[in-house]
Protein backbone atom coordinates (compact mmCIF):
# COMPACT_ATOMS: atom_id res chain seq x y z
CA UNK A 1 0.00 0.00 0.00
CA UNK A 2 1.56 3.07 -1.37
CA UNK A 3 4.31 4.18 -3.67
CA UNK A 4 5.78 7.38 -2.13
CA UNK A 5 8.67 5.57 -1.38
CA UNK A 6 7.83 4.48 1.98
CA UNK A 7 5.32 1.51 1.59
CA UNK A 8 3.45 -0.62 3.81
CA UNK A 9 2.62 -4.04 3.74
CA UNK A 10 -0.81 -5.07 3.97
CA UNK A 11 -1.20 -8.09 5.99
CA UNK A 12 -4.12 -10.19 4.37
CA UNK A 13 -5.25 -13.42 5.40
CA UNK A 14 -7.03 -16.48 3.47
CA UNK A 15 -10.34 -15.71 4.22
CA UNK A 16 -9.56 -12.05 3.21
CA UNK A 17 -8.95 -13.23 -0.01
CA UNK A 18 -11.66 -15.65 -0.43
CA UNK A 19 -14.01 -13.39 0.26
CA UNK A 20 -13.54 -10.63 -1.76
CA UNK A 21 -12.72 -12.77 -4.94
CA UNK A 22 -15.82 -14.88 -3.97
CA UNK A 23 -17.64 -11.40 -3.99
CA UNK A 24 -16.43 -10.11 -6.73
CA UNK A 25 -17.51 -13.22 -9.11
CA UNK A 26 -20.72 -12.78 -7.76
CA UNK A 27 -21.53 -9.42 -8.73
CA UNK A 28 -19.94 -9.74 -11.57
CA UNK A 29 -21.66 -12.97 -12.83
CA UNK A 30 -18.77 -14.69 -13.49
CA UNK A 31 -19.07 -18.04 -14.94
CA UNK A 32 -16.51 -21.02 -15.91
CA UNK A 33 -16.58 -19.76 -19.37
CA UNK A 34 -15.39 -16.52 -18.79
CA UNK A 35 -11.85 -15.55 -19.89
CA UNK A 36 -9.68 -12.38 -19.05
CA UNK A 37 -6.33 -11.05 -20.00
CA UNK A 38 -3.77 -10.43 -17.61
CA UNK A 39 -4.25 -6.40 -18.57
CA UNK A 40 -3.09 -5.45 -14.93
CA UNK A 41 0.33 -6.52 -12.78
CA UNK A 42 -1.02 -9.62 -10.49
CA UNK A 43 1.59 -7.48 -7.79
CA UNK A 44 -1.12 -4.84 -8.23
CA UNK A 45 -4.45 -5.52 -5.88
CA UNK A 46 -6.98 -5.05 -8.85
CA UNK A 47 -4.86 -7.46 -11.28
CA UNK A 48 -5.14 -9.56 -8.31
CA UNK A 49 -8.35 -9.27 -7.52
CA UNK A 50 -8.97 -10.25 -11.47
CA UNK A 51 -6.96 -13.85 -11.14
CA UNK A 52 -8.61 -14.45 -7.85
CA UNK A 53 -12.32 -13.82 -8.71
CA UNK A 54 -12.09 -15.49 -12.24
CA UNK A 55 -10.06 -18.47 -10.92
CA UNK A 56 -13.44 -18.56 -7.68
CA UNK A 57 -15.41 -18.65 -10.45
CA UNK A 58 -13.83 -21.79 -12.47
CA UNK A 59 -12.92 -19.22 -14.88
CA UNK A 60 -9.93 -19.08 -17.31
CA UNK A 61 -7.03 -15.79 -17.48
CA UNK A 62 -4.83 -15.47 -20.24
CA UNK A 63 -1.35 -15.10 -19.46
CA UNK A 64 0.50 -12.20 -21.38
CA UNK A 65 3.19 -9.51 -21.15
CA UNK A 66 1.91 -7.58 -24.29
CA UNK A 67 0.67 -3.26 -22.90
CA UNK A 68 -2.82 -3.50 -23.70
CA UNK A 69 -1.28 -0.57 -26.43
CA UNK A 70 -0.08 -3.29 -28.41
CA UNK A 71 -1.70 -4.66 -31.64
CA UNK A 72 -0.25 -7.92 -30.21
CA UNK A 73 -2.70 -7.85 -26.93
CA UNK A 74 -5.68 -7.19 -29.01
CA UNK A 75 -4.94 -10.08 -31.66
CA UNK A 76 -3.94 -12.47 -28.50
CA UNK A 77 -7.86 -10.99 -26.98
CA UNK A 78 -9.32 -12.24 -29.79
CA UNK A 79 -7.43 -15.50 -30.61
CA UNK A 80 -8.58 -16.63 -27.13
CA UNK A 81 -12.25 -15.10 -27.18
CA UNK A 82 -11.64 -13.29 -24.29
CA UNK A 83 -14.77 -12.14 -22.39
CA UNK A 84 -13.58 -9.43 -20.37
CA UNK A 85 -11.41 -6.45 -20.04
CA UNK A 86 -9.71 -4.76 -16.17
CA UNK A 87 -8.19 -1.34 -16.52
CA UNK A 88 -7.67 1.79 -14.66
CA UNK A 89 -8.70 5.26 -15.53
CA UNK A 90 -5.69 5.55 -17.91
CA UNK A 91 -5.99 2.80 -19.44
CA UNK A 92 -9.36 3.64 -20.55
CA UNK A 93 -8.04 7.15 -21.76
CA UNK A 94 -5.39 5.58 -24.15
CA UNK A 95 -7.96 3.06 -25.12
CA UNK A 96 -10.06 6.17 -26.36
CA UNK A 97 -8.00 7.74 -27.77
CA UNK A 98 -6.49 5.00 -29.96
CA UNK A 99 -10.03 4.49 -31.60
CA UNK A 100 -11.34 1.17 -29.13
CA UNK A 101 -14.29 1.74 -30.27
CA UNK A 102 -13.28 0.26 -34.03
CA UNK A 103 -11.93 -2.62 -32.31
CA UNK A 104 -12.86 -6.43 -33.79
CA UNK A 105 -13.64 -8.25 -30.51
CA UNK A 106 -16.98 -9.68 -30.78
CA UNK A 107 -16.38 -11.88 -27.49
CA UNK A 108 -16.25 -9.01 -24.69
CA UNK A 109 -18.73 -9.19 -22.33
CA UNK A 110 -17.93 -7.13 -19.50
CA UNK A 111 -15.46 -4.08 -18.70
CA UNK A 112 -14.39 -3.03 -15.17
CA UNK A 113 -12.78 0.15 -14.12
CA UNK A 114 -11.26 0.72 -11.02
CA UNK A 115 -7.73 2.59 -9.44
CA UNK A 116 -9.06 5.79 -9.07
CA UNK A 117 -11.14 8.27 -10.12
CA UNK A 118 -12.48 8.48 -13.95
CA UNK A 119 -13.54 11.38 -15.79
CA UNK A 120 -17.31 11.00 -16.58
CA UNK A 121 -17.73 11.90 -20.17
CA UNK A 122 -15.05 8.54 -20.85
CA UNK A 123 -17.28 6.81 -18.12
CA UNK A 124 -20.46 7.61 -20.24
CA UNK A 125 -18.60 6.86 -23.34
CA UNK A 126 -17.76 3.53 -22.59
CA UNK A 127 -20.62 2.72 -20.92
CA UNK A 128 -22.92 3.48 -24.01
CA UNK A 129 -20.23 1.27 -26.31
CA UNK A 130 -20.79 -1.70 -24.04
CA UNK A 131 -24.88 -1.25 -24.08
CA UNK A 132 -24.42 -1.25 -27.71
CA UNK A 133 -22.67 -4.74 -27.61
CA UNK A 134 -24.87 -5.76 -25.65
CA UNK A 135 -22.23 -6.05 -22.64
CA UNK A 136 -21.94 -3.87 -19.26
CA UNK A 137 -19.51 -1.86 -18.01
CA UNK A 138 -18.41 -1.48 -14.15
CA UNK A 139 -17.41 1.34 -11.97
CA UNK A 140 -15.49 -0.09 -8.88
CA UNK A 141 -13.75 1.70 -5.75
CA UNK A 142 -11.50 0.06 -3.51
CA UNK A 143 -8.45 -0.38 -1.50
CA UNK A 144 -5.61 -2.29 -1.10
CA UNK A 145 -6.02 -2.47 2.44
CA UNK A 146 -10.02 -4.32 1.88
CA UNK A 147 -7.91 -6.80 -0.06
CA UNK A 148 -9.10 -5.17 -3.64
CA UNK A 149 -12.88 -4.32 -3.80
CA UNK A 150 -15.54 -2.65 -1.11
CA UNK A 151 -17.81 -0.83 -3.77
CA UNK A 152 -19.51 -1.14 -7.72
CA UNK A 153 -22.11 0.61 -9.34
CA UNK A 154 -24.46 -1.32 -11.18
CA UNK A 155 -23.86 -0.77 -15.17
CA UNK A 156 -27.98 -0.30 -15.29
CA UNK A 157 -27.45 3.07 -13.25
CA UNK A 158 -25.91 4.44 -15.61
CA UNK A 159 -26.19 7.12 -16.97
CA UNK A 160 -28.51 8.66 -13.72
CA UNK A 161 -25.67 7.32 -11.55
CA UNK A 162 -22.18 8.88 -13.03
CA UNK A 163 -19.45 9.55 -10.93
CA UNK A 164 -21.21 7.20 -8.01
CA UNK A 165 -19.08 4.31 -7.17
CA UNK A 166 -22.15 2.20 -6.08
CA UNK A 167 -23.09 0.44 -3.37
CA UNK A 168 -21.00 -2.20 -0.89
CA UNK A 169 -20.14 -5.42 -1.98
CA UNK A 170 -21.95 -8.20 -0.94
CA UNK A 171 -21.08 -9.34 2.90
CA UNK A 172 -19.49 -5.67 3.26
CA UNK A 173 -21.23 -2.35 4.65
CA UNK A 174 -20.37 1.10 4.08
CA UNK A 175 -20.85 4.04 6.42
CA UNK A 176 -19.77 7.68 6.64
CA UNK A 177 -17.82 8.93 10.15
CA UNK A 178 -18.26 12.14 11.63
CA UNK A 179 -18.89 14.68 8.37
CA UNK A 180 -20.70 17.88 8.03
CA UNK A 181 -23.58 18.96 5.79
CA UNK A 182 -23.03 20.11 2.22
CA UNK A 183 -25.24 22.09 -0.04
CA UNK A 184 -27.21 19.16 -1.64
CA UNK A 185 -28.40 17.84 2.07
CA UNK A 186 -26.23 15.14 1.74
CA UNK A 187 -23.48 14.53 5.28
CA UNK A 188 -20.05 14.91 3.81
CA UNK A 189 -17.49 12.56 5.67
CA UNK A 190 -15.02 10.09 5.95
CA UNK A 191 -16.02 6.56 4.49
CA UNK A 192 -15.86 3.44 6.96
CA UNK A 193 -16.13 0.09 5.24
CA UNK A 194 -16.65 -3.22 7.08
CA UNK A 195 -16.43 -6.43 5.43
CA UNK A 196 -14.29 -10.19 5.60
CA UNK A 197 -11.91 -8.73 3.11
CA UNK A 198 -10.42 -6.28 5.25
CA UNK A 199 -6.98 -6.86 6.06
CA UNK A 200 -5.61 -7.67 9.38
CA UNK A 201 -3.47 -4.78 9.67
CA UNK A 202 -0.08 -3.31 8.12
CA UNK A 203 3.72 -4.57 8.59
CA UNK A 204 6.92 -2.37 8.14
CA UNK A 205 9.23 -4.92 9.76
CA UNK A 206 9.62 -8.71 9.24
CA UNK A 207 8.50 -8.96 12.90
CA UNK A 208 4.85 -7.35 11.90
CA UNK A 209 4.13 -10.54 9.81
CA UNK A 210 3.07 -12.28 13.13
CA UNK A 211 0.95 -10.02 14.65
CA UNK A 212 -2.77 -10.83 14.71
CA UNK A 213 -5.96 -9.30 13.03
CA UNK A 214 -5.80 -5.61 14.65
CA UNK A 215 -8.87 -4.17 12.57
CA UNK A 216 -11.57 -6.21 13.48
CA UNK A 217 -12.89 -5.88 10.09
CA UNK A 218 -13.06 -1.92 10.04
CA UNK A 219 -11.15 -0.14 7.71
CA UNK A 220 -11.38 3.88 7.77
CA UNK A 221 -10.91 4.64 4.42
CA UNK A 222 -8.99 8.09 4.54
CA UNK A 223 -11.54 8.83 1.52
CA UNK A 224 -14.05 11.44 2.07
CA UNK A 225 -17.49 11.54 0.49
CA UNK A 226 -21.44 11.35 1.08
CA UNK A 227 -24.11 9.09 0.22
CA UNK A 228 -27.14 10.09 -1.42
CA UNK A 229 -31.06 9.19 -1.29
CA UNK A 230 -30.73 6.12 -2.73
CA UNK A 231 -27.86 5.05 -1.14
CA UNK A 232 -25.52 5.76 -3.45
CA UNK A 233 -21.30 6.48 -2.81
CA UNK A 234 -19.81 9.70 -3.80
CA UNK A 235 -16.35 10.34 -3.30
CA UNK A 236 -15.12 13.68 -2.98
CA UNK A 237 -11.89 13.97 -1.46
CA UNK A 238 -9.18 12.84 0.71
CA UNK A 239 -8.43 13.40 4.50
CA UNK A 240 -4.58 13.50 3.60
CA UNK A 241 -2.82 15.51 0.54
CA UNK A 242 -2.69 12.34 -1.86
CA UNK A 243 -2.78 12.62 -5.33
CA UNK A 244 -3.11 9.67 -7.88
CA UNK A 245 -0.91 9.99 -10.95
CA UNK A 246 -0.77 7.42 -13.63
CA UNK A 247 -2.10 4.60 -10.95
CA UNK A 248 0.45 6.30 -8.31
CA UNK A 249 -0.16 7.53 -5.10
CA UNK A 250 1.82 9.97 -4.45
CA UNK A 251 1.78 11.84 -0.83
CA UNK A 252 2.34 15.40 -0.98
CA UNK A 253 3.46 16.18 2.58
CA UNK A 254 6.14 13.33 1.60
CA UNK A 255 7.31 15.24 -1.28
CA UNK A 256 7.38 18.55 0.69
CA UNK A 257 9.28 17.11 3.60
Amino acid sequence: SGTTGSPKLVRLSQENIEANARSIARYLGLRPGERAPSSLPIHYSFGLSVLNSHLAAGAGIVLTDDSVLTQRFWKIFKRHRCTSFAGVPYSYTMLDRIGFEAFDIPALRTMTQAGGKMDNGLILKFHSLMRRRAGRFFVMYGQTEATARMSYLPPDRLPAKVGSVGIAIEGGALSLAGGRRAANGCRVAEVVYRGKNVMLGYAETRADLALGDLTGGTLRTGDIGYRDKDGFLFLTGRLKRISKIYGLRVNLDEIEN
